[in-house]
């Protein structure tokens, strides 16, 4: 099964979920205002606004298999909800703000959005003081009008240009940045570019998301 990933080109992040929400919740709530009833009891609705629509993850964070600390992913959703005061809004005298992201589940949908909401639940630890598992209640509101989410296939992905690439039998990372990208030593940024610690551990099955170009896989070299 795809793993859910949440991206962030801005903040350079790729958060692979360790296992998939079992369960996220899809908001989105127009609003109407209410017309003067003029002598009726009820006088009616105007649309006013679409209003952004809002989804709900709990996702589960465990690192107890190989012994993995799960804090490092935990500070990385914390940089997606904390001002970076590098990123500047183009025409506003903005002093930075938390990086944008999508939310990205194989052929389920996604949106450009930000994180308006974090809760994370330290649970387990050892002796050494790792965290193995922690929880974390995330919610995305989104920032642009989409139309309709798009949907994640070998032809669309999160990001314009971007597309999603499903690893074959014994396709490594330098096969792929071979066949897409025309050079084989670009499977580091490739792997940076998906937040992959050790891609020996990639497997037939699993996804990973491909740049735009070469010029933008290049950017994570």
């Amino acid at each position: 099964m795809e793993k859910a990933t949440i991206q962030s080109d801005e903040a350079k992040i790729t958060i692979k979920c360790l296992f998939n929400p079992e369960t996220y919740t899809y908001t989105k709530a127009p609003q109407w205002k209410p017309q003067p009833p003029k002598g009726q009891n009820v006088g009616g609705l105007t649309f006013a606004t679409g209003g952004s629509a809002t989804l709900a993850l709990h996702i589960l964070l465990d690192g107890t298999e190989d012994g993995t600390d799960v804090r490092k992913t935990c500070n990385d959703l914390v940089k997606l909800v904390s001002v970076d005061p590098t990123i500047k809004e183009k025409g506003t005298h903005s002093q930075g703000r938390p990086p944008k992201c999508k939310f990205i589940w194989g052929d389920f949908f996604s949106f450009e959005a930000a994180i308006t909401s974090l809760k994370l639940v330290f649970e387990l630890f050892t002796d050494d003081s790792k965290c193995l598992r922690a929880t974390a209640d995330v919610t995305v509101t989104q920032l642009t009008d989409e139309k309709v989410f798009a949907k994640q296939n070998p032809t669309s992905g999160g990001v314009t240009g971007e597309r999603l690439h499903r690893l074959g039998p014994r396709e490594t990372l330098e096969l792929v940045a071979w066949s897409e990208f025309g050079d084989a030593d670009l499977w580091r940024p490739l792997a940076a570019f998906n937040g992959i610690d050790d891609p020996l551990r990639m497997r037939a099955g699993d996804t990973i998301l491909l740049p735009a170009s070469r010029d933008a896989l290049e950017a994570f070299d």
